[in-house]
């Protein structure tokens, strides 16, 4: 059986970047339609996808391939409500919060200073616009490498503006650390839980696919999506970790019903696919 077929991964991560990357995003499209897959969301640290995911999509047929932006500094000067703007109106399906610029992500690596999304315990009003610029485009707010405490704040505050499509990312990534019960208030608040591939890799701290697993029941998997966030050289093709990564969690009890609600139900209500 086909694990990716008609699968969507909204988290993966191709050359060119600044970061060495295992494949091209040219490849890495060729490579999801063999597969079987109905669309990916390019991601990159440093700069927004929108253009490239365009071209592609003029020279590939048969499989989706979407743009998206993250807030950190080399990207776009960090929280820019204007850059936000321009890569939605580009065709962007996901705004990801700070990721490598985030003050939690350089905080974890002994630096200082970065970027916080709170001031006085508060939302900062550039994200607030930011919120509002989604709600009113209907696209996806994806949490980065934002604290739990941010990652609370933004939650609460993108549902009172009007965001109906909000992705917790990777909470179980070391410089997350979301608890379950916070995990579980956010997906009751109408938030997707993100699970990734990553997270079982020597580089993303070989979490247990059974722990994934009893996350996914404690949760539940209309909750939830899957995702790879692979792309690193030394980690296996973004396709072919994502299908090993569906094996595992069938492997610890998750049935074919909850692995196609988590791989191309959820995905495909956030990223308004037919």
């Amino acid at each position: 059986m086909n694990l990716l077929r008609d699968s969507i991964d909204m988290h993966i991560h191709s050359a060119p970047d600044i970061f060495n990357r295992k494949i091209d995003a040219f490849e890495l499209a060729i490579r999801a339609k063999k597969a079987g897959m109905k669309a990916i969301v390019l991601k990159s640290h440093h700069t927004p996808t929108t253009m490239l995911s365009w071209a592609l999509s003029r020279m590939i047929n048969g499989i989706g391939i979407y743009g998206s932006v993250t807030l950190n500094t080399p990207s776009t000067g960090g929280i820019n409500p204007e850059a936000v703007n321009v890569a939605l109106k580009l065709g962007a399906r996901v705004v990801w919060m700070p990721t490598i610029s985030a003050s939690n992500h350089l905080a974890h690596e002994g630096k200082k200073g970065g970027i916080k999304i709170l001031r006085n315990g508060e939302v900062i009003e550039e994200v607030k616009e930011i919120l509002n610029i989604v709600a009113e485009e209907n696209r996806v707010i994806a949490t980065g490498h934002l604290s739990v405490e941010e990652t609370v704040a933004l939650v609460d505050t993108a549902k009172s503006i009007g965001v109906k499509k909000l992705v917790v990312t990777h909470p179980e990534l070391h410089i997350i650390n979301m608890p379950l019960e916070i995990q579980k208030e956010l997906a009751g608040k109408g938030a997707y839980i993100e699970y990734c591939c990553y997270l079982t890799t020597r580089l993303g701290g070989l979490v247990e696919a059974k722990l994934i697993v009893e996350r996914i029941k404690s949760i539940g998997a209309e909750h939830c999506i899957l995702s790879s966030d692979l792309g690193q050289p030394e980690n296996p093709y973004p396709d072919e970790g994502f299908e090993q990564f569906l094996k595992k969690l069938r492997e610890e009890s998750i049935s074919m019903e909850e692995l196609r609600v988590m791989t191309v139900t959820n995905p495909t209500r956030l990223l308004e696919l037919t």
